[in-house]
């Protein structure tokens, strides 16, 4: 595995987690 590849792991990772925690507040919040 290259660098690169481990990078756009890391990011898709990170973007999930976001989308994730985004949709637990707007659960809470209606």
């Amino acid at each position: 595995m290259t660098y690169f590849a481990l990078a756009y792991l890391s990011v898709i990772v990170e973007m999930h987690l976001v989308n994730k925690y985004c949709l637990e507040l707007l659960a809470l919040y209606n």
